[in-house]
């Protein structure tokens, strides 16, 4: 509490009474907006100039900027029941398919797995907003009888 007197007593008598008004009881003000004016906060001894309101600048509606394409590169392996199945037949059915947003990459890979057995990679590229991954498997595992399984290997966004 020693403190507080202390540090209550460095200010001057014209400091306190106007800390004493501004939180007293509430009692109605006589005082005008002049006096209020008058008192420097800052130490400025000129009185601040009115400044003159500079006109706003025109602003254009700004043009949107075109979003990008979201796209994503897809490579995945169609896989078969039995060895000696004819793969580049299968692709070309693959090819076939036409989704909106789809592109195909035209140059089917065909790997060995074990025993005679061979499975196909394929390669697209997809725009995010029209194609699913889920719509291009579901229509190719369709094929029961040639299809055994389809599995992502990668995909990457552009």
């Amino acid at each position: 509490m020693h403190y507080w007197y202390l540090h209550i007593g460095t200010f001057s008598p014209f400091h306190l009474k106007a800390w004493a008004d501004k939180f007293a009881p509430a009692a109605p003000k006589v005082e005008t907006k002049k006096a209020e004016e008058d008192i420097d906060l800052f130490g400025d001894d000129e009185p601040a100039a009115p400044v003159a309101e500079k006109p706003k600048p025109k602003v254009e509606p700004k043009k949107k900027k075109e979003k990008p394409i979201a796209k994503s590169i897809v490579i995945f392996e169609v896989k078969v029941y039995e060895a000696g199945f004819d793969l580049i037949s299968l692709a070309n059915k693959v090819y076939a398919l036409e989704i909106d947003g789809l592109i195909w990459n035209k140059e089917p890979k065909i790997l060995e797995v074990a025993y005679g057995v061979q499975k196909l990679q394929v390669g697209c590229v997809i725009e995010d907003d029209k194609v699913l991954t889920d719509d291009i498997f579901d229509k190719i595992t369709a094929w029961e009888d040639d299809v055994q399984s389809v599995d992502m290997i990668s995909m990457q966004k552009l």
